[in-house]
């Protein structure tokens, strides 16, 4: 029934800001160029490059997916490579795991999105000690 840890009560509630083009520049700006390119077959190096010409135009359309709570269904479409689970046959199926290759435009929004919903989280006090995968600081 009752949980012994109390769940905190926060009157702020969690709103998307429109991202300002510096963030989506920056964001282009630190992509690793050995990343793995997905379906639209536009490379991280191309964005990283591209940026100082392209962060307007992309910080537009991320603003235009927050406003309409829409994402384009291409950054949903992944490439499917198979990765041998173990050194050995891979004539067996079971002997592979797969991988999704999502678009880098994606994982560039994912990215904003993250930061922005992680501000909140640590700013409300929301998130527990004790929750520590994927927090920077955290074993």
């Amino acid at each position: 029934m009752g949980s012994s840890m109390d769940i905190p009560v926060h009157a702020d509630s969690f709103e998307f800001e429109p991202f300002k083009e510096e963030e989506v520049f920056k964001e282009l700006s630190r992509l690793k160029v050995s990343k793995a390119t997905g379906i639209d077959a536009i490379s991280a190096r191309m964005l990283r490059l591209s940026a100082p010409a392209t962060s307007n135009s992309l910080c537009a359309i991320f603003n235009a997916s927050l406003a309409t709570s829409k994402i384009p269904a291409e950054w949903k479409a992944a490439r499917i490579i198979l990765i041998p689970k173990k050194v050995g046959t891979t004539r067996n199926v079971d002997n592979f795991r797969p991988i999704s290759i999502l678009p880098v435009v994606a994982k560039v929004f994912e990215s904003l999105v993250f930061s922005q919903v992680y501000r909140f989280l640590m700013q409300q006090n929301i998130l527990n000690e004790i929750q520590s995968g994927f927090r920077v600081g955290y074993c």
